[in-house]
Protein backbone atom coordinates (compact mmCIF):
# COMPACT_ATOMS: atom_id res chain seq x y z
CA UNK A 1 0.00 0.00 0.00
CA UNK A 2 2.21 2.56 1.15
CA UNK A 3 6.30 3.10 1.64
CA UNK A 4 7.34 2.10 5.45
CA UNK A 5 8.42 5.04 7.39
CA UNK A 6 11.81 5.77 7.37
CA UNK A 7 13.55 5.03 10.87
CA UNK A 8 14.19 8.30 12.48
CA UNK A 9 18.57 9.15 12.24
CA UNK A 10 19.56 11.47 14.29
CA UNK A 11 22.85 12.19 12.43
CA UNK A 12 20.17 12.91 9.36
CA UNK A 13 18.33 15.26 11.34
CA UNK A 14 21.59 17.23 12.60
CA UNK A 15 22.58 18.02 9.37
CA UNK A 16 18.58 18.82 7.66
CA UNK A 17 18.59 20.91 10.49
CA UNK A 18 21.89 22.76 9.98
CA UNK A 19 21.53 23.14 6.53
CA UNK A 20 18.04 24.58 7.03
CA UNK A 21 19.19 26.82 9.48
CA UNK A 22 17.47 25.94 12.00
CA UNK A 23 20.05 25.70 15.14
CA UNK A 24 21.10 29.56 13.80
CA UNK A 25 17.55 30.40 13.93
CA UNK A 26 17.30 29.05 17.39
CA UNK A 27 20.23 30.99 18.40
CA UNK A 28 19.54 33.87 17.10
CA UNK A 29 16.23 33.90 18.89
CA UNK A 30 17.51 33.02 22.04
CA UNK A 31 20.42 35.93 22.21
CA UNK A 32 17.18 38.45 21.80
CA UNK A 33 16.62 39.24 18.07
CA UNK A 34 12.95 37.69 17.67
CA UNK A 35 12.47 39.91 13.96
CA UNK A 36 14.57 38.78 11.23
CA UNK A 37 14.29 40.20 7.97
CA UNK A 38 16.31 40.15 4.76
CA UNK A 39 17.91 43.70 4.02
CA UNK A 40 15.64 44.13 0.93
CA UNK A 41 12.45 43.65 2.61
CA UNK A 42 13.45 45.38 5.31
CA UNK A 43 14.49 47.98 3.87
CA UNK A 44 11.11 47.97 1.46
CA UNK A 45 9.12 48.03 4.96
CA UNK A 46 11.01 51.14 6.06
CA UNK A 47 11.58 53.20 2.94
CA UNK A 48 8.99 56.02 4.37
CA UNK A 49 12.06 57.05 6.50
CA UNK A 50 14.13 57.75 3.73
CA UNK A 51 15.55 61.44 3.28
CA UNK A 52 15.52 62.07 -0.23
CA UNK A 53 13.74 61.08 -3.27
CA UNK A 54 12.02 58.35 -3.72
CA UNK A 55 14.44 57.48 -6.93
CA UNK A 56 17.08 57.69 -4.83
CA UNK A 57 16.26 55.29 -2.29
CA UNK A 58 14.62 52.60 -5.05
CA UNK A 59 18.57 53.14 -6.76
CA UNK A 60 20.00 52.83 -3.83
CA UNK A 61 17.60 49.67 -3.08
CA UNK A 62 18.79 48.20 -5.75
CA UNK A 63 22.86 48.57 -5.61
CA UNK A 64 23.04 48.49 -2.00
CA UNK A 65 20.20 47.06 -0.39
CA UNK A 66 22.40 46.29 3.23
CA UNK A 67 23.76 49.88 3.11
CA UNK A 68 20.12 51.21 2.94
CA UNK A 69 18.85 49.37 5.34
CA UNK A 70 21.43 50.30 8.05
CA UNK A 71 20.83 53.74 7.22
CA UNK A 72 17.26 53.55 7.71
CA UNK A 73 17.33 51.97 11.09
CA UNK A 74 19.67 54.37 12.12
CA UNK A 75 16.93 56.56 11.24
CA UNK A 76 14.48 54.52 13.03
CA UNK A 77 16.48 53.24 16.38
CA UNK A 78 19.87 55.33 16.24
CA UNK A 79 22.96 54.16 16.12
CA UNK A 80 24.20 50.87 17.21
CA UNK A 81 27.77 51.99 19.14
CA UNK A 82 26.03 54.16 21.09
CA UNK A 83 24.24 51.19 23.24
CA UNK A 84 26.93 48.90 23.08
CA UNK A 85 28.93 51.55 25.20
CA UNK A 86 26.01 52.02 27.86
CA UNK A 87 26.84 47.81 28.40
CA UNK A 88 23.48 46.90 26.65
CA UNK A 89 23.38 44.57 23.58
CA UNK A 90 22.78 46.54 20.71
CA UNK A 91 18.82 47.53 19.59
CA UNK A 92 19.44 46.01 16.21
CA UNK A 93 22.35 44.31 14.26
CA UNK A 94 22.93 43.38 10.63
CA UNK A 95 24.01 40.10 9.37
CA UNK A 96 25.23 38.90 6.02
CA UNK A 97 22.19 38.76 4.49
CA UNK A 98 19.28 39.73 7.27
CA UNK A 99 18.66 42.48 10.09
CA UNK A 100 17.91 41.44 12.88
CA UNK A 101 15.85 43.24 15.86
CA UNK A 102 15.43 43.24 19.33
CA UNK A 103 12.28 42.12 21.09
CA UNK A 104 9.97 45.63 20.69
CA UNK A 105 11.97 47.59 18.21
CA UNK A 106 9.89 46.80 14.99
CA UNK A 107 7.06 48.31 17.46
CA UNK A 108 9.48 51.05 18.00
CA UNK A 109 10.33 51.38 13.98
CA UNK A 110 6.44 51.03 13.14
CA UNK A 111 5.77 54.31 15.45
CA UNK A 112 8.95 55.89 13.58
CA UNK A 113 7.10 55.07 10.02
CA UNK A 114 3.73 56.72 11.73
CA UNK A 115 5.26 59.95 12.95
CA UNK A 116 6.72 59.96 9.41
CA UNK A 117 3.28 59.78 7.94
CA UNK A 118 1.78 61.88 10.37
CA UNK A 119 3.88 64.56 9.84
CA UNK A 120 3.71 64.39 6.26
CA UNK A 121 -0.31 64.91 6.20
CA UNK A 122 -0.16 67.11 8.67
CA UNK A 123 1.64 68.92 5.93
CA UNK A 124 -0.33 67.87 3.19
CA UNK A 125 -3.32 69.25 5.32
CA UNK A 126 -0.87 72.82 5.95
CA UNK A 127 -0.66 73.50 1.96
CA UNK A 128 -4.11 72.92 1.43
CA UNK A 129 -5.88 74.59 4.05
CA UNK A 130 -3.20 77.42 3.28
CA UNK A 131 -4.57 77.48 -0.52
CA UNK A 132 -7.72 77.16 0.44
CA UNK A 133 -7.07 80.35 2.92
CA UNK A 134 -5.74 82.27 -0.44
CA UNK A 135 -8.32 81.55 -2.71
CA UNK A 136 -11.44 82.41 -0.19
CA UNK A 137 -8.80 85.76 0.73
CA UNK A 138 -8.85 86.30 -2.72
CA UNK A 139 -12.45 85.96 -3.94
CA UNK A 140 -13.57 88.74 -1.00
CA UNK A 141 -10.74 90.91 -2.18
CA UNK A 142 -12.27 91.22 -5.85
CA UNK A 143 -15.65 91.25 -4.72
CA UNK A 144 -14.49 94.40 -1.64
CA UNK A 145 -12.84 96.24 -5.02
CA UNK A 146 -16.10 95.46 -6.66
CA UNK A 147 -17.75 96.83 -4.05
CA UNK A 148 -15.43 100.19 -3.62
CA UNK A 149 -15.55 100.53 -7.94
CA UNK A 150 -19.29 100.63 -7.48
CA UNK A 151 -19.40 103.20 -4.49
CA UNK A 152 -17.19 105.15 -6.59
CA UNK A 153 -19.38 105.45 -9.26
CA UNK A 154 -22.67 106.22 -7.37
CA UNK A 155 -20.64 108.91 -6.14
CA UNK A 156 -19.20 109.97 -9.77
CA UNK A 157 -22.47 109.98 -10.99
CA UNK A 158 -23.45 112.22 -7.87
CA UNK A 159 -21.31 114.37 -8.11
CA UNK A 160 -22.14 114.61 -12.21
CA UNK A 161 -25.77 115.07 -11.15
CA UNK A 162 -25.21 117.78 -8.51
CA UNK A 163 -22.68 119.89 -11.32
CA UNK A 164 -25.40 119.16 -13.88
CA UNK A 165 -27.61 120.93 -11.84
CA UNK A 166 -25.36 123.94 -11.19
CA UNK A 167 -25.07 124.11 -15.03
CA UNK A 168 -28.45 124.08 -15.60
CA UNK A 169 -29.51 126.97 -13.00
CA UNK A 170 -26.97 129.54 -14.33
CA UNK A 171 -28.29 128.74 -17.73
CA UNK A 172 -31.42 129.31 -16.53
CA UNK A 173 -31.05 132.14 -14.72
CA UNK A 174 -29.23 133.81 -18.01
CA UNK A 175 -31.90 132.40 -20.09
CA UNK A 176 -34.48 134.56 -18.67
CA UNK A 177 -32.80 137.80 -17.62
CA UNK A 178 -34.19 139.30 -20.26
Amino acid sequence: MGLPCPLFQQQHWRLSSRYLGVFETVRIRQSGYPVRRTFRKMAEHCLQLFRGSRAEAMAQLESDPRGLCKTLLTEALGEVTAEQEEGQAPAWQLGTTKAFLRQGKLEEVEAAIAARLRAGAIMLQKIFKGRRARKQYQEKLSQLMLLQVWFAMMRIRRRRRKAAIVVEKNARRFMYVG
